[in-house]
């Protein structure tokens, strides 16, 4: 099991390159289960994908003006 956390931030802001990271998935998908998490996944992963799952926020300390905490988001 290999989890990829925010990757698609790193794959959206041009720090890792799209069409080499799925060659690189096209090789590793056979034998490891990959975990691939973040928001804006390009469209090309979420094809690959067996699962996609999109999460929203019910509630949040942000919405009242209370950014990332020490020891909860940080």
């Amino acid at each position: 099991l290999l989890v990829l956390d925010e990757v698609s931030h790193a794959i959206n802001k041009g720090l890792l390159d799209l069409n080499q990271f799925v060659a690189w998935l096209h090789v590793a998908m056979p034998r490891v289960r990959l975990v691939l998490t973040g928001r804006n996944m390009p469209p090309q992963l979420i094809g690959l994908a067996d699962e996609a799952t999109e999460c929203e926020m019910v509630k949040h300390p942000i919405t009242q003006g209370i950014f990332g905490r020490w020891g909860v988001e940080y």
